[in-house]
């Protein structure tokens, strides 16, 4: 499955402070492939795949993307620990290609980008096709052979994930259904949110609890039992859960509660209400660590970012979000039916799994 001579030439450059990969072409049947190329990209905007900037018919032609970097997974695979939590990125972008329509067509090493933090970043998708059944099993049989490439059997973790692969090829489990396997087996000291970020990224971490303060309780009472717990939710747009009526509010704690930020949106959970976000932001509730407490998940859809509290702070106390990821894109959040649901985040062209501690 070697990958022939690229039909067009790459360079980098900067453009308004960000380093692009640009790529020319000048034959004929070249500039089509980048059009085709360009048109995907277009159409797929999502964090695991390169981003679009622009498209030029020339000639020459030129496409350009965000420069992800220099290394791909035939120069630097993912190696020991880093595996399991990459080839779970990496499976997770590709089941949300699959739901957008598209199959990738050449899922291989070269095509396998080494972003930020070791994410994986798919390019190459010249190749990608309207899927079909045929189209997704060649995505899903070169997936499982990059997978048993990077993964030795020996072990308890390399044997499960062989056998993860070995039940996707043969159709005994679907792609989604792979990378939550996976994901029970990711090793916290390597996992995206427990890593020390870089300087940049600190100073984004910082302004971001900043801006989403924290979560505040604004008036507390005795909690409702477990039999009258209110039930998970999944708002649409700006709805929240429904507050309780102001009747039912026993009188503010003696104590001054914690200030809230200005116009912070208001949540009720066991006769308690609860201040955190701001307006346009979107809640959910649900128990995504699965421990008998719904909490709330947030989504600030202006920037893509998530936050999830997996405790409820004690009366006039705050407490900052457990959980934290960016979704390019993100238009709200969803819950599944299940008990312990899964997070997810959409977009305009599918969605990504919110990984919590217990997911």
């Amino acid at each position: 499955m070697g990958t022939p001579p690229a039909p067009s030439v790459l360079t980098v450059t900067q453009d308004a402070g960000r380093l692009l990969a640009v790529r020319t072409a000048t034959e004929p049947d070249d500039r089509a492939r980048l059009r085709y190329e360009a048109a995907v990209l277009t159409r797929f905007d999502h964090p695991g795949v390169v981003r679009f900037v622009d498209h030029a018919e020339g000639p020459p032609a030129t496409l350009r993307t965000v420069f992800v970097g220099p290394d791909t997974w035939h120069d630097r695979p993912p190696a020991g620990a880093e595996v399991i939590p990459a080839l779970s990125a990496l499976g997770a972008t590709l089941a949300d290609l699959h739901e957008a329509g598209l199959a990738h067509g050449r899922v291989e090493p070269d095509h396998v980008l080494v972003g930020p933090q070791g994410r994986p970043v798919l390019c190459g998708l010249g190749d990608a096709r309207p899927l079909s059944p045929s189209a997704s099993a060649s995505d899903l049989a070169a997936f499982a052979a990059l997978g048993r490439s990077l993964t030795p059997r020996s072990g308890d973790d390399g044997q499960l994930v062989h056998d993860l692969l070995d039940a996707l090829e043969a159709g005994r489990d679907d792609l989604r259904g792979t990378v939550r396997g996976l994901d029970r087996r990711r090793v916290p000291s390597v996992s995206a949110p427990h890593r020390r970020p870089p300087p940049r990224m600190l100073l984004g971490i910082v302004a971001l609890t900043a801006v989403f303060a924290a979560i505040t309780v604004l008036a507390a009472g005795p909690p409702r039992s477990p039999s009258t717990r209110p039930a998970a939710t999944t708002p649409t747009g700006d709805t929240l859960s429904e507050p309780l009526p102001p009747t039912t509010l026993p009188a503010p704690p003696p104590t001054p509660p914690a200030t809230s930020a200005p116009g912070a949106l208001e949540i009720a959970h066991g006769g308690r209400r609860y201040a955190l976000g701001q307006p346009g932001d979107q809640v959910v509730v649900g128990d995504w660590d699965c421990d008998g407490t719904p909490t709330p998940a947030l989504l600030r859809p202006t920037t893509g970012e998530v936050v999830v509290f997996h405790a409820w702070p004690d009366a006039g106390a705050s407490i900052e979000p457990s959980t934290r990821a960016t979704v390019d894109g993100a238009r709200s959040l969803t819950a599944g039916p299940a008990a312990c649901p899964e997070l997810r985040a959409t977009t305009a062209t599918g969605s990504r799994l919110i990984i919590t501690p217990e997911s």
